[in-house]
């Protein structure tokens, strides 16, 4: 028997509805145990965006708009699931749906998610979209250009800024993702103070990765101060590194337990110094007014980390196409939105730019691509199987440009984000 759609449709609104609400009942019930970063509020947050996204599906008979709508519910969802306080404090509980079924939060979760996922790759309706009469019919390569990619592709080229100022910036080299180094500028009355400076912080850094790696502690903790040791190395990203330095500090902080005496004492000199020798460059200065500026309300931060935590899983199977480094280097720029005194202003405005950033270059690089598939492409298995993985991480690209739009458009004044994510998906969904 063929399945209705609409009455599916119906089905699932409700149903998640009903797990949203008691998602946020849940994060409400526990209140008083919300960390002051935000990880609490942001998960009453997303129920609450959640249940007003299920509102506009009531009486709605366009199946593409509930899908549509249904797609953003299930974005939200993930980056619940991905959520620190959703982890710790909700999805071992015990939730009752709407057929009294019990299982865990996390176990609803993960089947909600799952099942729409799977339902939709199937019964999704397609799109209507006009072809040209001398046009080719369909292949079996699921990635065949469809007729209003060129459009698309040129829409995307007009909104998609080029990259600014941040804690990281990005390159193309040999079709693969990399991260961009940023030569700090030096006033030539300071250089040889800023050359002498960074060669002690080289140093520094260094003997505290050693002494860290003949202890027990965290191996997250030598990764970061070894990274710290990289960037002072290269003599570039200066923001990159003041941003990576609240990562260290947040770090040495919640394993202060771990840390040898002498190692502990180490790292306060290196912290201290290193905010000297980044107040001794311009573009930090810059960034650092910009950040002041920055209109920001309580939920950001942990919204923001959850939407950046999100993409990573994306950045990481696309292999091939992104270097390792670059999702290594965007986890420990996110990390900076957990300390406790320093996730203010600076490290969210630099955690916001450094996503768009990302965003700007891998649309700018592989839109393009991956709609200008040609003939050739569809008859080799390596290039096919790159298309796909382009595609994947093009649709991750558009939930997070569309999780990220409301923040980042007051934050940095980000205005494109909203466009390029409803271009991609309408474009990834035609080149089905």
């Amino acid at each position: 028997m063929a399945t209705n759609l609409h009455t599916w449709t119906r089905v699932t609104c409700l149903d998640l509805q009903h797990l949203g609400q008691n998602i946020g009942n849940a994060a409400l019930d526990g209140i008083k145990y919300w960390p002051e970063s935000g990880e609490g509020r942001a998960v009453k947050a997303a129920s609450e965006r959640l249940f007003r996204l299920l509102e506009k599906t009531h009486d709605r008979s366009d199946l593409n708009y509930v899908f549509d709508n249904l797609d953003s519910v299930i974005a939200e969802l993930k980056l619940v699931r991905e959520n620190s306080y959703f982890k710790s404090h909700i999805s071992s509980r015990i939730y009752k749906d709407r057929s009294g079924n019990r299982r865990t939060f996390k176990e609803s979760l993960d089947s909600q998610i799952g099942g729409f996922d799977a339902f939709a790759t199937v019964n999704r309706p397609k799109k209507v979209v006009s072809k040209a009469a001398n046009e080719e019919p369909e292949g079996e390569f699921p990635l065949t250009p469809a007729a209003g990619d060129e459009n698309s592709a040129q829409q995307l080229d007009e909104i998609t800024p080029e990259q600014k100022a941040g804690p990281l910036q990005f390159e193309v080299r040999n079709s693969v993702l990399r991260i961009k180094k940023q030569p700090g500028r030096l006033n030539n009355e300071d250089k040889k103070s800023i050359i002498a400076a960074r060669s002690a912080l080289e140093e520094n850094a260094s003997s505290l990765a050693k002494l860290l790696s003949e202890s027990n502690c965290d191996p997250r903790l030598i990764d970061v101060v070894k990274e710290v040791h990289d960037i002072i190395a290269s003599g570039a990203d200066v923001i990159r590194l003041g941003i990576v330095n609240f990562t260290c500090d947040y770090l040495f902080s919640r394993l202060s337990e771990e840390i040898p005496d002498v190692a502990a004492a180490r790292f306060q000199g290196l912290n201290v110094a290193i905010g000297l020798y980044v107040a001794q460059f311009p573009e930090w200065h810059r960034f650092t007014e910009n950040a002041a500026k920055a209109e920001i309300e309580n939920e950001d931060i942990a919204r923001t980390y959850d939407i950046g935590k999100a993409i990573l899983p994306a950045l990481r199977a696309a292999r091939g196409l992104v270097d390792p480094e670059v999702p290594k280097s965007l986890e420990l720029i996110l990390e900076a939105l957990k300390n406790p005194k320093l996730a203010g202003r600076r490290a969210l405005f630099g955690v916001i730019r450094t996503l768009e950033n990302l965003l700007a270059k891998i649309i700018s690089e592989f839109a393009n691509a991956l709609w200008a598939v040609t003939e050739g492409a569809r008859n080799g298995a390596k290039k096919a199987t790159t298309v796909v993985v382009a595609g994947g991480l093009l649709l991750a690209v558009a939930n997070t440009a569309a999780n990220l739009s409301p923040t980042a458009e007051r934050v940095i004044k980000a205005t494109w984000l909203k466009q390029a994510a409803d271009i991609l998906r309408r474009g990834l969904k035609d080149a089905e």
